[in-house]
């Protein structure tokens, strides 16, 4: 059984020595900004390949959503990204999703690209792709890579790939069998246009919990750093008893963060209490937000599942708040 999370020493004696060296004032404001850093922390994720490759679908899995959900990134059997689009995580929006351009065209050079795209503004990149990966693909890697940046190849609509073989071959058919030889295929692919010995994954945005977008996932938290992955582990899917845990132990040290500036901003003359009840309620929303358990979480999960939402309706009484005491 999980212990519960307390305070350390450590952090207990640095809390300490900040009450006795500095004002309160000033210490609730430190408390405050490690809130803030927490909470504005932001994540820009470039997902590009050829044009029809399922950039979109696979954007709006990444982040929840099937194709028709509201704020979805627009799907299409024609190429529908010309120009660079955003989409921001549904309950997250400072973990934001670039969808680019497509890289097929006989004249693409990667480095103008990554120019045309600026570069600059991506945490890393994900190359997709539908079929084999390509020189253009390898080429677009190499150069992300000489600019410091890090990338990851993504196969999709490996569904239609198993149903297809599962139609044509239905007494011999290995779901196992055939994800290694598509996997290894890619792998071949990348290394004889000269990206190295590169992982892939395989996806289809149609079953994010199926195939490896659990791994990816699992890749992308292991090599994100500080802020960036505790952003990224907020905006993990609500599909498995592991991932809600990885959520709640990364809230855990929100709790006691937000509680103390609560306590010690009541303590500052003048404050007011309702500021901190507001802060309290806001922490609280977004920790229903980060579950799931919000009415825009669960009205689209009851669409999907084909079940009905109803909200229980109950009558609540307006907080009173207590006067301030002299």
């Amino acid at each position: 059984m999980t212990s519960l999370q307390t305070i350390s020493e450590r952090e207990l004696g640095e809390m300490s020595a900040l009450v006795q060296s500095r004002v309160l004032t000033e210490v609730v404001s430190q408390v405050q900004t490690l809130l803030n850093k927490l909470g504005t922390a932001s994540l820009d994720i470039a997902v590009t390949g050829e044009s029809g490759a399922g950039k979109s679908t696979f954007i709006n899995a990444f982040r929840g959503l099937g194709d028709e959900d509201k704020g979805s990134a627009r799907t299409g059997v024609i190429e529908t990204t010309r120009e660079v689009a955003v989409y921001q995580h549904p309950s997250l929006p400072t973990i934001r999703l670039w969808d680019l351009p497509g890289i097929g065209t006989p004249d693409f050079r990667p480095e103008r690209y990554l120019e045309d795209v600026n570069l600059e503004r991506y945490d890393f990149f994900i190359i997709v792709a539908s079929e084999r990966f390509k020189e253009n693909h390898a080429l677009l890697a190499r150069s992300i890579g000489s600019m410091g940046k890090k990338f990851y190849f993504v196969r999709t609509k490996v569904d239609s790939d198993l149903a297809s073989s599962r139609r044509q071959q239905p007494s011999s058919f290995n779901e196992a069998g055939i994800l290694d030889r598509i996997r290894g295929d890619c792998a071949r692919s990348l290394e004889r246009s000269g990206a190295g010995c590169a992982s892939v994954f395989l996806v289809s945005g149609f079953e994010p919990h199926k195939y490896d977008f659990t791994r990816l996932r699992d890749t992308l938290e292991r090599e994100l750093e500080g802020y960036k992955r505790h952003v990224f582990l907020l905006a993990l899917p609500n599909l498995s008893c592991a991932y809600v845990e990885k959520k709640k132990q990364a809230l855990s040290g929100t709790v006691w963060k937000t509680a103390l500036s609560a306590c010690l901003a009541a303590a500052v003359p003048g404050a007011a209490l309702h500021c901190n009840v507001d802060m309290l309620m806001q922490t609280l929303r977004s920790f229903q937000r980060h579950f799931g358990l919000d009415p825009e979480s669960l009205r689209r999960l009851a669409d999907r599942t084909e079940k009905p939402y109803e909200v229980p309706t109950q009558r609540t009484r307006p907080l009173r708040y207590p006067e301030p005491l002299l």
